[in-house]
């Protein structure tokens, strides 16, 4: 998984967003950001640290909202500040949740 603190500011890449709003309405956005890869098992984000958008840069993965959709490898997710994501593994394929 790769993660992005830096949406929109980043000076080291760009992420290819598909929700530029942080909902589940499609809205491509091709942004800067800085991307930052999160081991299986690990955590980040809270309290001081807003993780902004995330995605499986090797793999598709599953993502629902208030329905469930397939993205491509590379394919970033927006999260808004309100928001967190869960991610599990469902016999090799990322399945994620919007909380």
């Amino acid at each position: 998984m790769h993660i992005t603190t830096t949406l929109g500011t980043g000076t080291s890449g760009y992420c290819d967003v598909w929700n530029k709003d942080g909902g589940s309405t499609p809205s491509w956005w091709h942004a800067p950001c800085d991307q930052r890869y999160l081991a299986p098992g690990a955590h980040y984000g809270g309290g001081d640290i807003d993780v902004d958008a995330f995605t499986f840069n090797d793999r598709g993965y599953y993502m629902t909202f208030s329905t469930r959709t397939w993205h491509a490898a590379g394919v970033w997710t927006k999260i808004t500040n309100l928001q967190d994501a869960k991610c599990d593994d469902r016999n090799g394929v990322p399945e994620c949740w919007i909380g």
